[in-house]
């Protein structure tokens, strides 16, 4: 079975060779690529640093590391992010040990827990405001530190030779993880050949969580299938099940 894996190709070498060991074949078809952001010093303590994505922690971490003390609390979105800080050789504080989300973040007790605190969230540009919105109606005080942009990466012949042969099969799996990339596919589908996202919509399509199936419903796609948790194991896990 052939499956069109649209993560930036940086973030795909693991599902790739998940999806290989199990015979299918994983076409390459990025969307977005991960631009990192200049930014400066941090200029003031805070009482809790969230990241909200493992791009978050690689671009961010080791630039603010220094300024974190043994007091400061450390919070993940979910249990990939966390384990990158951990890398780092950082503690972390709390995270869900569900799927990873902002709305499972804002239910921990811990998180419920912080009021009038000083907190920075870790994160690409022109994320949601989910997280900060609930945290302001404790009284803390929230400051964005934007250390990543997701640009929809430039057409190139691998995408139009891989999404060739993706459709001389009807049996196949398209792997869309955010708004962003649902969009940025739908945008170089149609540079390639306008009328070949029709086509596409009939092919059963992995997503990560409710919030994106929701996205990609309004935009006509209806074989829609959420991982069973936001990571390659939880993506690989859906796809298996719809090869069988």
């Amino acid at each position: 079975m052939n499956v069109l894996v649209t993560r930036p190709l940086a973030q795909s070498g693991n599902l790739n060779k998940l999806i290989l060991n199990e015979g299918h074949t994983p076409l390459l078809f990025p969307l977005l690529e991960i631009t990192p952001l200049k930014f400066g010093e941090l200029n003031k303590a805070y009482d809790a640093i969230i990241f909200i994505s493992a791009n978050a922690v690689d671009l961010g971490l080791p630039k603010i590391k220094q300024n974190l003390s043994d007091d400061t609390m450390v919070f993940a979105v979910g249990e990939a992010t966390a384990e990158k800080i951990k890398s780092y050789g950082v503690k972390v504080s709390d995270y869900p040990k569900g799927k990873a989300s902002s709305e499972a973040l804002l239910n921990l007790n811990s998180i419920k827990s912080l009021n009038d605190k000083e907190i920075l969230i870790i994160r690409g540009k022109g994320g949601r405001e989910t997280l900060k919105n609930g945290l302001v109606k404790s009284n803390n005080k929230i400051t964005y530190l934007e250390v990543y942009d997701r640009v929809e990466v430039d057409l190139t012949d691998e995408h139009t030779q891989n999404l060739n042969e993706f459709l001389q099969s009807s049996e196949g799996v398209l792997i869309l993880t955010s708004n962003e990339s649902v969009n940025a596919f739908m945008s170089i589908v149609d540079q390639i050949q306008s009328n070949l996202l029709e086509q596409l919509k009939s092919y059963p399509v992995v997503l990560l969580s409710p919030r994106i199936r929701e996205y990609v419903m309004n935009k006509g796609f209806n074989n829609l299938h959420i991982a069973s948790d936001v990571s390659d194991a939880g993506l690989f896990e859906k796809i298996q099940s719809l090869s069988a």
